[in-house]
């Protein structure tokens, strides 16, 4: 049992470790200092200014940028000095617990972030989003007519039949293996309703 724990720390520190190599954070044994500083960013102009850290406290370091006629001007800028990682409102950001990743993109699925709308990649259904609910071979689906599926939960209301590996919602010329795959009053005859 002890050796369980051991090896189950030496992960864990490794782990922890790798991820704060990833963020650009020094690893030392007595690391307590705050993590680097994120360079402001300012549209509608080509200047930015840095940041530094002391011993908690944070201070801006101008910089400066090279125009047209290889003169430099100091930098500018305006507006609150900001630190920490700046929100990723997009899918695609990578990921290794669910905690890594913003609201906007909520599931962390084979190390990147994303929503669970259609055609997002899956392990398990709660990985999909209420818009997509259903996780078949590995993709988000909503389960509407041509959805590929394993049984008839896996299609939606609209499209409620799973016939070989699809959703159909039974009408005339569906495929069909029995009866119930098609519309009321409509039967099935040489694997299609009529």
């Amino acid at each position: 049992m002890r050796a369980n724990v051991v090896l189950y720390l030496a992960v864990a520190l490794t782990a922890s470790c790798g991820e704060k190599e990833k963020q650009g954070v020094a690893v030392t044994d007595g690391d307590t200092e705050q993590g680097p500083m994120v360079p402001i960013m300012e549209t509608g102009t080509t200047t930015s200014t840095s940041t530094s850290t002391t011993t908690g406290t944070s201070s801006a370091v101008p910089t400066t940028s090279t125009t047209g006629e290889g003169t430099t001007a100091p930098a500018t800028t305006t507006g609150e000095m900001t630190t920490g990682v700046p929100p990723a409102e997009t899918e695609g950001q990578s990921c290794q617990f669910i905690a890594d990743c913003p609201e906007s993109a909520q599931f962390c699925v084979f190390g990147e972030c994303h929503d669970g709308s259609e055609g997002d990649p899956c392990e398990f259904h709660e990985e999909c989003s209420a818009a997509a609910p259903r996780c078949i071979m590995g993709v988000c689906y909503d389960g509407s007519e041509g959805d590929p599926c394993k049984t008839d939960t896996d299609c939606a209301e609209g499209s409620k039949h799973c016939v070989y590996g699809a959703c159909y919602d039974g009408s005339e010329f569906d495929p069909c293996e029995f009866v119930k795959d098609c519309m009321d009053l409509m039967s099935c005859e040489n694997n299609q309703c009529v």
